[in-house]
């Protein structure tokens, strides 16, 4: 069995999990500044303690067993990292959560690591749906990523029915194309219109967004800022892309 201290909690109180040999691994979260005498004491199977902040102010005797592993860039340890800390090995670890978004499938390459080991993380749609698209620390349309743990990572595949996967556009820009996030930030639009009026051009394009392409209806206008379009030194004209975490899918319709 495996737990993750709340952010809630600052200390951990004097045997509070003393004799759960059930226990495997947990994860401390930066807010623990105290961890009594004996907390984990008699833990038999707990191999892993994860730190996901900086050394505890306070650490009681006989507090830990198992493996302590600690963020590269966290501090006040005191020792030489890999080596001993309280009586226990230490050595610099990173965290790995990734999820699905709904049933519609599942992520497989998750994990704890230690520095410097890579993973390959595959999203396994259930039957009936498709892979879209990652949204977290990194974005992307293959299914199979391989990552170096060089730090801690948080992903989320997207999965959507089969039906609606096929709507989406995976190459070059097409006049009222559907777009992955991910894709759109990437994509070279082709075929736009300019309409050129009182010396000025501009690009007939219009951003619309969707968080459910099953839903042939609910697509609606994206509200850009004034310095929403960009255009580069090579001529090629950027949209940016409104940060929205509960809006997966955005399309462009051309004139």
């Amino acid at each position: 069995m495996a737990i993750t201290i709340p952010d809630s909690v600052t200390s951990i109180g004097m045997s509070a999990f003393s004799g759960c040999s059930g226990l495997t691994a947990i994860t401390l979260s930066d807010n623990v500044t105290s961890i009594g005498s004996g907390a984990f004491y008699g833990c038999s199977s707990l191999v892993r303690v994860n730190f996901r902040g900086n050394a505890p102010n306070t650490v009681g005797t006989s507090a830990f067993t198992g493996v302590i592993h600690v963020r590269p860039d966290s501090s006040g340890w005191g020792v030489e990292i890999p080596g001993t800390w309280n009586g226990r090995p230490i050595v610099y670890g990173l965290v790995f959560s990734a999820s699905g978004s709904g049933d519609g499938g599942e992520i497989v390459g998750g994990g704890d690591f230690n520095e410097g080991e890579t993973t390959i993380l595959k999203a396994e749609p259930a039957e009936g749906y498709a892979f879209a698209c990652w949204s977290g620390d990194f974005t992307g349309i293959e299914a199979e990523i391989e990552l170096s743990m060089t730090r801690d990572w948080t992903a989320t595949a997207t999965f959507i029915p089969e039906a609606a996967a096929d709507r989406i556009t995976m190459e070059r820009a097409e006049k009222n194309g559907l777009y992955s996030k991910s894709q759109i930030q990437a994509m070279s639009v082709g075929d736009i219109l300019l309409d050129v009026s009182e010396g000025l051009a501009r690009i007939g394009v219009r951003l619309q967004e969707n968080d459910d392409l099953s839903d042939t209806n609910g697509w609606h206008s994206v509200e850009l800022a004034a310095d929403a379009v960009d255009v580069g030194t090579d001529g090629t004209v950027g949209i940016r892309v409104p940060a929205d975490a509960d809006v997966r899918f955005f399309r462009l319709v051309v004139p």
